[in-house]
């Protein structure tokens, strides 16, 4: 039995498949994460400067885009 209680590769889900599944749930929790940042106010410093909340806004838009896209692939 491979990831999820699935089989290999014949009759159930390639390590192709997988892998899509995974980067797509990692891409939807870093989406999540941004959305976190936004709905907070959650401040971020990197060395003595403070990351814009703006780009988490465009990091939202960006990684949920990529995360549709690798579940719509399956």
């Amino acid at each position: 039995m491979g990831p999820l209680g699935l089989e290999g590769k014949q009759g159930g889900v390639s390590m192709k498949e997988t892998a899509i599944l995974v980067a797509g749930i990692i891409f939807l929790l870093v989406s999540v994460m941004h959305l976190w940042r936004i709905v907070f106010k959650v401040e971020v410093k990197v060395k003595d400067s403070v990351v814009p909340l703006w780009l988490s806004v465009f990091g939202f838009f960006f990684a949920l885009g990529l995360a549709v896209w690798m579940l719509r692939l399956l």
